[in-house]
């Protein structure tokens, strides 16, 4: 991606951003942005 400016090309993405993509990459749970609102599925014992 070019980048917006000369200040901004060293920025990296944020740890909430790139949680994402890996919680999505997994089909995860992403906790990054906050706790979920159900409850999570049932695991093995």
């Amino acid at each position: 991606m070019r980048p917006l400016s000369e200040r901004t090309a060293n920025f990296t993405d944020s740890v909430i951003r790139r949680m994402t993509r890996v919680s999505n990459k997994y089909s995860a749970i992403n906790l990054s942005q906050g706790f979920p609102d159900f409850d999570p599925p049932k695991g093995n014992p």
